[in-house]
C-alpha cells in the first residue's frame, strides 16, 4: 500500500524535474543566443547601410563634385545623425586606423584627439580595443563603453567595418544588458514557478509518506494535484508570444504553443503528427522548412531563414529559427522551431536603403541604385517583346559655372537640371545622376527608336532655356548619346557603354550634339 501511495508522486516530480531540466536545457537558452545573434545580424545590416552612405560621399568626391575634406565632413555630419533599434537610441561612430575618434553623437569632447592625448581611460581602452580588432581583420569587437549620454559603463558589442579608401573603422553595437533584461522577466517567472511546485511537491510527498494509511481515494487526489502542477508549468510555455513548436526526426510535429497554431492559422489536431508539406501551402516556405530542417539535423547547428507570407493581402516578414536538440540515437533527435515577426524591420531596411540610394542633391536615383539594378536587371528579359532606350547625358559649359561662381551656384544649376529632366520624360522613366554633371535616363517600352530621338530633342530644348540662379542668368547647353535595346546590346550594361560611347562622339562634334547609330 505504501508502495502505490508514494511511488506515482515521486515518479511525477522526477518527470516534472526533467520536463523544467528540459525548458532552462533547451528552450531558454535557446531562444536567449538565437535572439543574441539575431540582433547581430541586424546590427550588421544597419552597418553596412552606414558604410554605403561613406562610400556615396567618398564617390561624389573622386567624380569631382566635393573636395574631399567637404565630403569627409558631410559624411560624418549624416552618420552621426542615424539612429535605430530601441527607443530610437542606438547610434553610429567612425576611429581611424590611426585611434582618433572621428565621430561619435554623445561624446564630442573626444573626437579627433591623438589616442595618447586622450585622459579617460574608458574611452583610450576602447579605442585600442577597436583599432587592434580591425587590424586583425575581425568583424565584432567586445569592449566596456558608457551607456549613451550616462557615466555608466557597460560591456558592449560593435560590428565594425574598414572604409579602406579613408582608413575609416565604421562601428554600431548593442549593450548586453539590454539583452539580459529581454530575458529576465521570463526566466524569473519561470523560476519562480519551479522553486514553488518543487518545495510544494516535496511537502505532498512528505505529506503522502506519513499518512501511508490513507485511502486509494486520497493518493489519486494527491496525484491529480502534481499533475495540475505540471500542467500550469507547460501552460506558461504554451502562452509564449512567439510561436514555438517540436519536431521529431521524420519532421512532423509533435508539439506546438498556441502562437503557432494562431500563425498556422489551425487547430492543434491539424498540425501535430503532420509535416508542414501537409499544413501549408506556400511552396516557398515549405521548401525552405525543409532544407532548413534537414540541415540542422544533418550539421547540428542552428539554421536561420527569413521568408514573407501574405496575410488578409499585407506582406508580412518573418524570421525563423531551427534548433537541433540531439538525442542518443536518431530516433530521439527533434527540432525546435521558433519565429518571430520582422517586418517591421524589414520595412526600416528597405526605407534606410532607398535613402542610401537616393542622390541628395538632385532628389535623383544615385550610383548605388544603378549598381543593384545591374545587379537584378542586367539582362533585360523583364520587357515585354518592346524596345528600351538608354540615353547618356551630360552637360555643355558646367565647369565654367561652377570654377567663375563656386560650387554653391553649381549645385542650385543641377537641382535646376534634374527638374527639367523630370519634365521632359514619362512618369516611368528611370533618372539617374550618373557623376558630377553627368546623367542616365532609362526609357522602358517603346516603340519606335524615334520616339528616343524626340525626348533627347526635348530635353535639349528644356535645359537649353536660361536660368535665373542667385540674380545671375545663365545658359548651358546639353550632349546626349542614345543606345537602343536590342539593336546595340541585349544587356543593361552594354547599352550603357554604347550610349557613353556615342555621348562622347556627340561632345566631339561640338556642344548641344545628340549621337546615336541605330535610328535612322
Amino acid at each position: 500500500m505504501k508502495l502505490r501511495i508514494w511511488l506515482p508522486a515521486l515518479i511525477g516530480i522526477i518527470l516534472f524535474l526533467m520536463f523544467v531540466s528540459y525548458i532552462f536545457l533547451y528552450i531558454i537558452p535557446g531562444m536567449k543566443n538565437i535572439a543574441f545573434q539575431e540582433l547581430l545580424e541586424r546590427t550588421k545590416v544597419e552597418l553596412q547601410i552606414a558604410t554605403k552612405i561613406v562610400d556615396d560621399y567618398y564617390r561624389r568626391y573622386k567624380s569631382g563634385e566635393l573636395s574631399k575634406q567637404r565630403a569627409m565632413e558631410m559624411a560624418i555630419s549624416e552618420i552621426e545623425k542615424l539612429r535605430y533599434g530601441y527607443e530610437n537610441r542606438d547610434y553610429f561612430w567612425i576611429v581611424n586606423l590611426n585611434g582618433e575618434l572621428i565621430a561619435h553623437p554623445y561624446y564630442t569632447s573626444l573626437k579627433n584627439k591623438p589616442l595618447e592625448e586622450i585622459n579617460d581611460p574608458v574611452a583610450r581602452s576602447t579605442i585600442s580595443e577597436i583599432v587592434e580588432a580591425a587590424k586583425n581583420g575581425e568583424t565584432f569587437v567586445e569592449y566596456r563603453w558608457y551607456v549613451y549620454e550616462t557615466k555608466l559603463v557597460e560591456e558592449k558589442i560593435s560590428a565594425i567595418e574598414v572604409f579602406k579608401p579613408w582608413d575609416w573603422i565604421i562601428g554600431t553595437g548593442v549593450y548586453e544588458y539590454y539583452m539580459k533584461n529581454r530575458f529576465k522577466e521570463l526566466t524569473s517567472t519561470i523560476f519562480r514557478f519551479t522553486i514553488t511546485f518543487f518545495v510544494g511537491s516535496f511537502i505532498l510527498l512528505g505529506i503522502l509518506i506519513f499518512f501511508t494509511g490513507k485511502a486509494e481515494a486520497e493518493r489519486k487526489e494527491m496525484v491529480l494535484r502534481i499533475e495540475n502542477e505540471r500542467k500550469q508549468l507547460e501552460t506558461l510555455v504554451l502562452s509564449l508570444p512567439q510561436p514555438v513548436a517540436l519536431k521529431n526526426s521524420q519532421l512532423k510535429y509533435i508539439y506546438i504553443n498556441d502562437a503557432f497554431s494562431m500563425f498556422a492559422g489551425k487547430v492543434r489536431g491539424e498540425i501535430i503528427g503532420y509535416k508542414d508539406s501537409e499544413i501549408f501551402k506556400e511552396k516557398d516556405y515549405i521548401e525552405k522548412s525543409i532544407k532548413a530542417d534537414e540541415k540542422a539535423l544533418k550539421t547540428g547547428n542552428s539554421v536561420y531563414f527569413e521568408y514573407c507570407v501574405n496575410f488578409s493581402g499585407e506582406n508580412k516578414w518573418y524570421g525563423e529559427w531551427r534548433i537541433p536538440v540531439v538525442g542518443e540515437t536518431e530516433k530521439f533527435k527533434s527540432i525546435i522551431c521558433i519565429i518571430n515577426e520582422i517586418t517591421k524591420y524589414r520595412k526600416e531596411t528597405i526605407l534606410w536603403q532607398e535613402k542610401a540610394e537616393l542622390d541628395e542633391l538632385t532628389k535623383l536615383a544615385n550610383r548605388t541604385f544603378l549598381k543593384r539594378l545591374l545587379k537584378e536587371f542586367d539582362e533585360v528579359k523583364f520587357l515585354t517583346g518592346k524596345k528600351l532606350a538608354v540615353l547618356m547625358a551630360d552637360l555643355d559649359g558646367f565647369k565654367k559655372v561652377n570654377d567663375t561662381y563656386g560650387h554653391l551656384i553649381g549645385d542650385k544649376v543641377l537641382e535646376i537640371v534634374a527638374k527639367r529632366l523630370k519634365e521632359s520624360v514619362r512618369k516611368d522613366t528611370i533618372l539617374i545622376r550618373y557623376g558630377g554633371d553627368e546623367f542616365l535616363i532609362i526609357i522602358p517600352e517603346i516603340d519606335k527608336e524615334e520616339e528616343a530621338l524626340m525626348v533627347a530633342k526635348r530635353i535639349r530644348e528644356n535645359v537649353n532655356r536660361a536660368m535665373k540662379v542667385e540674380g545671375k542668368v545663365l545658359e548651358l547647353g546639353i550632349c546626349i548619346g542614345i543606345s537602343i535595346y536590342p539593336d546595340d546590346g541585349i544587356t543593361l550594361s552594354k547599352l550603357i557603354d554604347q550610349a557613353d560611347k556615342l555621348l562622347y562622339e556627340a561632345k566631339l562634334r561640338g556642344k548641344n550634339q545628340v549621337g546615336y547609330k541605330t535610328i535612322s
